[in-house]
């Protein structure tokens, strides 16, 4: 009975379909996978630990010592005698600007290394994106090659028989032939792209490429709220990373200075001691052992009066490190404000894009169908058919990779403009995404 159990889990196990991805499912998983992206992980979780650190030097220091030592010199009748004890030593800063300004600068570390890793983070997702996209663009390539290809040899096998029987000519043959043979190259050339694309879907996620869900065409146009083009400007300088990154910068430069300024200051330190030591004479000449113990506590201030102008220099060259930030902050905006730009005109265009082709498409589909209606009427020819299709397979190649492209230029505005990381974008996308997986498609 137990053998039948497992049996049937098994043949159930046969028929049950792959798990299917979406791109948020594939986002979550390259999050898990890439090791790219947990080194990055690690890299800020060591960053944080800086502030631990710099702390510690504004705590109390605490120190302990012992020591034991036997002496036994070697002049005649000198005596020998050993020592031994222990000390305890504690220092608490008062007064140290330098300490203070590094421990303002390890926060601001901190805060650059979280910065930092959410660049990353977003430039995963956009190649994950891209990648996803490639995928769908290659598969749809092939679909659109195969439908060439089968429309091509039956313009072929048609071409053959109407010459074998005298009503057409060998041209009609040739050129369906070259048709087929171009349809083939694109197919190849397809087969490559989507066999590379696969791979490196892969290896950012470890997903199985063959279980990626397929995009519902006709909902792409319609799926991504619009803005203007300074509400995507007023995001970007408000919260792009790139940006913030560049302005941490600032702030430790900043800091630095201070630091700077901080070496002639003056610092200031309470120290306490607890000391208790033995020493024992020879015992063959009568010598006495002796016990000191004792405690001091003081404060210490020290203040460099000189240094041979090197911190003076020092100053200058953080003065000058300071402007050099500022300035990479301001290229950094403009920048920012010049990459949202183009990115927005790209997602403008590549909305216009896809509408044209959408209707490029209708247009050549129906002069495919009066073309293939016009050559069983004898009004076409077969060159007019095979030029129709051929134009018809192209249109419907650039409306495919249109659509992945629009979408691939969202996510890229989304990323300048600091909103990659709310995640409503892609959510908007995935509800283009159908349930149908390229297991499904035939």
């Amino acid at each position: 009975m137990k053998s039948l159990f497992y049996t049937g889990l098994f043949l159930l196990s046969l028929h049950t379909p792959a798990w299917a991805f979406d791109l948020q499912d594939a986002w979550n998983a390259a999050l898990n996978h890439d090791a790219g992206h947990t080194a990055n992980a690690y890299a800020r979780q060591a960053a944080q630990e800086q502030t631990t650190q710099a702390r510690a030097y504004l705590l109390p220091y605490a120190s302990l010592g012992a020591n034991y030592q036997r002496n036994k010199p070697l002049e005649p009748n000198a005596d020998s005698y050993s020592q031994h004890g222990y000390s305890v030593q504690a220092t608490q800063t008062l007064f140290d600007a330098g300490k203070l300004a590094d421990y303002r600068q390890s926060k601001i570390a901190v805060r650059l290394a979280d910065t930092q890793f959410d660049l990353s983070e977003q430039q995963l997702l956009l190649d994950v994106s891209q990648t996803y996209f490639d995928v769908l663009t290659a598969h749809d390539m092939i679909a659109a090659t195969n439908a060439s290809k089968a429309s091509y040899q039956r313009q072929l096998d048609q071409a053959k028989t109407m010459f074998d029987v005298g009503a057409a000519t060998i041209v009609d043959t040739h050129e369906a032939q070259a048709g087929l043979d171009a349809a083939q190259v694109q197919w190849l050339n397809a087969q490559h792209k989507l066999s590379v694309a696969q791979e490196k879907l892969r290896h950012l996620t470890g997903l199985n490429p063959e279980d990626i869900q397929v995009l519902q065409a006709g909902k792409v146009a319609q799926i991504l709220p619009l803005h203007t083009l300074a509400y995507w400007q007023e995001q970007a300088q408000a919260n792009s990373s790139n940006i913030a990154a560049k302005a941490l910068a600032v702030e430790q430069a900043q800091e630095t200075i201070k630091k700077a300024y901080a070496q002639m200051y003056p610092k200031i330190e309470l120290q306490a001691a607890y000391q208790d030591q033995h020493q024992q004479a020879s015992a063959a000449t009568l010598g006495q052992a002796t016990h000191n113990r004792g405690a001091s506590i003081g404060v210490q201030l020290s203040m460099p009066l000189y240094a041979g102008g090197g911190i003076s220099s020092y100053r200058r060259q953080v003065e000058s490190e300071l402007l050099q930030r500022k300035e990479e902050l301001l290229a950094a905006k403009r920048e920012i404000e010049l990459q949202v730009r183009e990115r927005y005109l790209n997602v403008q265009n590549g909305l216009a894009q896809v509408k044209a082709l959408e209707q490029l498409l209708l247009s050549n589909r129906k002069k495919l169908e009066s073309s293939q209606l016009g050559q069983q009427v004898g009004v076409r020819s077969n060159l007019d058919v095979v030029m129709a299709q051929q134009t018809y397979a192209d249109a419907e190649q650039q409306l495919a990779a249109a659509r992945y492209q629009y979408l691939q230029a969202q996510l890229a505005l989304a990323q300048s403009a600091g909103q990659l990381q709310s995640g409503a974008t892609l959510a908007h996308i995935n509800q283009a995404i159908s349930q149908q997986t390229l297991r499904k498609q035939p």
